[in-house]
């Protein structure tokens, strides 16, 4: 058994409270050329995401207790094509919790 995805970008937010503070998506925007995958059992990906903590629009934010979770986004899984909400449902993880101070 094996895990076929096609994903053109990957996803991360910072959340302070129930507030987004800062998205990939909504700063450099969504979309990219498609890249196929094949992960097999044991197998993983790694993608790296960095936050130079600004909010959306580009103000440093201030100290506090944040949340950030990071996803890949497929367009494809196992040839079907998902939603924005199915690919948050089945593909982002509960937040990490930062302090900045």
């Amino acid at each position: 058994m094996f895990l076929a995805l096609q994903f053109p970008w990957t996803d991360a937010r910072v959340n302070q409270s129930a507030r987004t503070v800062w998205q990939v998506s909504s700063v450099f925007g969504g979309g990219g050329v498609g890249e196929d995958l094949r992960l097999d059992p044991g197998q993983s990906v790694v993608r790296t995401v960095t936050w130079d903590q600004t909010d959306l629009m580009g103000a440093a934010v201030p100290s506090g207790d944040y949340g950030v979770t990071a996803w890949i986004v497929p367009g494809i899984l196992n040839g079907i094509q998902l939603s924005m909400d199915e690919t948050r449902q089945f593909f982002a993880p509960p937040p990490v919790l930062i302090t900045i101070g």
